[in-house]
């Protein structure tokens, strides 16, 4: 399917898929549409091309949904920025007050360009709070219920006074 695929891609993905192309498996199969955070990304370790066979650095199952994904600083800053969009309305009752950052090493300047864009996006979207962190090679975090150590991602853990109780809490 990936030999089919590459030479119907545009350049510019193709030349992303020659440096940058991943592996996603999706977490809930049950769904019927899937999206953005719904896929555990993977990387692809080495191909047979006389056979098709992919070796990904995961435990894979036949019939799995999976999906060619590619890493772009672009993408990656649609999706943080979608993601604080959500977590802003989602705390309008209860501010955060801090937040702690745990950037992979493959983030950074390397993949956006510039110095500083992860929390420059926090400070942006969440507004301005205290924040500490360190970059990482591998990072701990959700992909839909489950947890997974993840690479090139950023995981972001806010600080909020609670909220008030819940009826029947």
């Amino acid at each position: 399917m990936l030999q089919e695929m590459l030479p119907q891609l545009p350049a510019s993905d193709q030349k992303l898929a020659r440096t940058a192309l991943f592996l996603g498996r999706v977490i809930n199969e049950y769904q019927e549409d899937f999206g953005r955070g719904d896929f555990l990304i993977r990387n692809l370790l080495d191909h047979d091309s006389s056979s098709g066979a992919l070796a990904v650095n995961d435990w894979m199952r036949t019939g799995q949904t999976v999906q060619f994904q590619v890493r772009d600083g672009s993408s990656a800053a649609v999706d943080l920025n979608e993601l604080l969009r959500k977590e802003r309305e989602r705390s309008t009752r209860s501010p955060v007050r801090g937040a702690v950052i745990f950037s992979c090493l493959g983030r950074g300047e390397g993949m956006y360009g510039e110095r500083n864009h992860d929390i420059r996006a926090v400070q942006e979207g969440i507004g301005p709070v205290p924040a500490a962190g360190f970059f990482a090679n591998g990072e701990i975090g959700p992909v839909g219920a489950e947890t997974f150590v993840h690479g090139f991602t950023s995981v972001i853990g806010l600080f909020a006074e609670p909220g008030p109780a819940k009826a029947g809490a």
